[in-house]
């Protein structure tokens, strides 16, 4: 049988409770410490002293470490006491100097009090806690004392009061440096420049302290004034160095006071030895107590600066690094403050917007409507927008909400403006709208062309039917009569017919087309020749065709009478004053149509095409008549069809290019055609040469 493992012996104590035990015997330790220096400064015996330093360490250790050390009260008092009173009332001792600091500590978490001392409120909680506490150990420690015959029942009040007070001055005194040590001092201490400082400030508060208290200047009445110096030099610690400096020079200075009150030469040894304490304490406690008041004051005001110094760096943060331009006013509408994303808007620096209106940076047509919105703005909210003069020329256009800032009911005192760049929204709204209207006129030209279509082929079918009867009726009627006069009218007039007839058919796209590899500059040269006929005399007629043009796939007689209807239509606008008419073609490659793009050409797949442009110098157009321009019987002419620029549009559609005019009034018209490339069998574009003689310009 296999042996049976050995069984681990668990230790009877762990490392926790030995930590607790090593922690309450220090802190007995310490208590026996302080209280044999308080010893040093007896007022009863050996037993009542003028200050009690051992309660301050208590305080400080059962609030930093918790209410489960009070051992370590209880034995520090059996300690200090053992062989000074007897075995039942240091017992009682023990009791009443345990329950103490415990009360004191109680009452302080009841209070919510802050050990750093950071506002003027935690030293005031802190001297209550202390008081009311402190009464406890006094309490008990004096009837222990009259139950011991230790003291006279006379003599009661004045025990229980320097018991009181002793203690109650060693909790404001000596507990404070232990609660104030935080990991902030500890940090600061430990900066070598810091710590020189602090060691320095406190030996010369020291020699203060010791040449202002101390036997050293003479008779009394000329050391009354000097305890003002230490007072005023512990108001410079607390100021300068926090609650932790001030609450260690409070320490020296009650072991100074108490030193020299001891030997007899300090500015409290009074005859009346009562009088003397009184001052002494009140000396004391209130020093260190208004210190740490100063102390919180201080601390409170620096931690309220750091807090808004804080709170500032956030909300310029969220305000410089907003998208939106933010921006504020005076009522004038001068320029207080603009955030960095308004001064990259406008491209300016801050020295170039502040201290100057408002509108400097938007463009002159808004500048008054602006700076006039901003002087109406008395209460609320006023939507506005403006465009702004960007670098290079280009507009941009903001849209501001201007709110007036001001007590209610009264006069604004700023204006706040908060802008939000809308170009990209107003430029897609105007593309919106674009294409809304491209497709208005898309889905109007196709009906018109349905109806154009119909009406065309109704009327081809009875115009074939008169030509055809008129013509048989010419062939049996004897030459040179009436009626054949008369008939050859109806065959002339059918045959005009028929001609619009065409037009109509081309403009709804259902021309009978021949479509093949033309040489494009070749049939514009032959079109222009014979539309010149058409020109007015003083008009000048130029043919500038492009230089190595490809070929496109059209129909060549569509494209002639595309050319023709268009010089026709430029001589009409230029009219019987001089003017010129210019024929351009030239080759270009479409990527993807933007925002940029105009007209039908955002409809074009992307691809090389032919541009032919066709401008005038002639009288331009409106808007309203762009419009219509390319709707059929639609003319602004007294006599005229109104199918020409019609039929151009159908030709167009029916080759899958696409046709934009551009014109103002008064400053003439550009058509502009583009029709598609021929391609190879490989995609690549057929290239026909150019004839020399197509490189002249025509002129007429």
């Amino acid at each position: 049988m296999a042996p049976r493992p050995p069984i681990p012996i668990r230790p009877r104590v762990n490392a926790g409770t030995a930590r607790y035990l090593v922690g309450v015997v220090l802190f007995a330790a310490a208590y026996f410490a302080a209280g044999k220096a308080g010893l040093a400064f007896p007022f009863v015996g050996d037993v009542v002293t003028l200050v009690w330093p051992p309660t301050g360490i208590a305080v400080a250790v059962l609030w930093r470490f918790g209410l489960r050390y009070w051992p370590g009260v209880a034995l520090g008092v059996l300690a200090t006491n053992v062989g000074l009173v007897s075995g039942w009332v240091l017992a009682g001792f023990a009791a009443g100097n345990t329950l103490a600091p415990v009360a004191a500590v109680l009452m302080l978490r009841r209070l919510r009090y802050d050990p750093s001392f950071a506002s003027h409120r935690d030293p005031l909680l802190f001297a209550a806690a202390a008081l009311a506490g402190m009464a406890v150990s006094a309490s008990n420690g004096a009837v222990w004392l009259l139950l011991d015959s230790y003291i006279l029942l006379p003599e009661f009040l004045d025990v229980w009061l320097v018991w009181w007070v002793g203690d109650a001055v060693g909790v404001l005194v000596f507990a404070p440096p232990l609660l104030t040590l935080t990991p902030e001092v500890w940090r600061t201490l430990r900066t070598r420049a810091e710590a020189v400082g602090l060691g320095l400030a406190l030996a010369a508060g020291l020699g203060v302290a010791v040449l202002c208290l101390g036997p050293l200047l003479g008779e009394l009445p000329r050391k009354y004034p000097l305890v003002l110096v230490p007072a005023g030099f512990m108001v410079w610690a607390a100021v300068r160095y926090g609650a932790w400096a001030a609450s260690v020079y409070g320490v020296v200075l009650a072991a100074v006071a108490l030193w020299a009150t001891a030997v007899g030469g300090g500015p409290f040894t009074r005859p009346d030895m009562q009088s003397g304490l009184v001052t002494l304490w009140a000396y004391v406690g209130g020093l260190t107590g208004a210190a740490l008041v100063i102390a919180g004051v201080v601390a409170g005001r620096d931690r309220a600066e750091a807090r808004l110094r804080a709170e500032e760096a956030t909300y310029r943060s969220l305000v410089e690094d907003n998208p939106a331009m933010i921006c504020r006013l005076t009522p004038t509408g001068v320029v207080e403050f603009a955030n960095q994303t308004y001064l990259r808007a406008v491209r300016k620096s801050a020295s170039q917007i502040l201290g100057r209106p408002f509108g400097d940076s938007h463009a002159p047509e808004d500048r008054e409507r602006l700076a006039q919105a901003v002087r109406d703005l008395a209460v609320g909210r006023q939507p506005v927008t403006v465009e702004v003069l960007a670098p290079g020329g280009r507009m941009r256009w903001h849209e501001w909400t201007l709110t007036a800032a001001g007590e209610p009911g009264g006069p604004p005192v700023a204006v706040q403006a908060v802008g939000l760049d809308v170009t990209a929204l107003r430029r897609a709204e105007r593309q919106r709208r674009a294409l809304e209207e491209q497709m208005y006129q898309t889905q109007k030209l196709e009906s018109l062309g349905v109806l154009a279509g119909g009406i065309a082929h109704e009327f081809n079918n009875i115009l074939t039917g008169i030509l055809g009867h008129a013509e048989l009726a010419t062939e049996d009627t004897p030459q040179g009569s009436l009626l054949s006069e008369h008939l050859s009218g109806i065959t002339d007039s059918a045959r005009r017919a028929a001609d619009r007839v065409r037009q109509l058919m081309a403009y709804a796209g259902k021309g009978q087309l021949a479509i093949r590899p033309l040489d494009l500059n070749a049939v514009i040269r032959d079109a222009a020749d014979l539309a010149a006929v058409s020109v007015p005399k003083r008009c000048e007629l130029r043919f500038e065709p492009g230089a190595g043009l490809p070929a496109v796939r059209a129909d060549e007689t569509s494209v002639r009478q595309l050319v023709t209807s268009l010089v026709i239509n430029a001589g009409e606008a230029v009219g019987d004053g001089p003017g010129q008419i210019r024929v351009r073609t030239e080759a270009v490659h479409l990527s993807q149509p933007g925002e940029e793009s105009s007209g039908s050409r955002q409809a074009l797949a992307p691809g090389r095409y032919v541009v032919i442009r066709v401008s005038d110098t002639g009288c331009g157009m409106t808007e309203a008549v762009k419009a219509r321009v390319f709707d059929p019987f639609f003319s602004t002419k007294f006599v005229g069809r109104g199918l020409g620029l019609a039929a151009v549009h159908g030709i167009v559609k029916a080759h899958s290019g696409a046709v934009e005019v551009e014109s103002h009034p008064g400053r003439g018209t550009v058509f502009t055609v583009l029709l598609p490339v021929a391609l190879g069998d490989d995609d690549t574009a057929l290239a026909i040469p150019l004839p020399a003689e197509v490189g002249s310009a025509l002129t007429r």
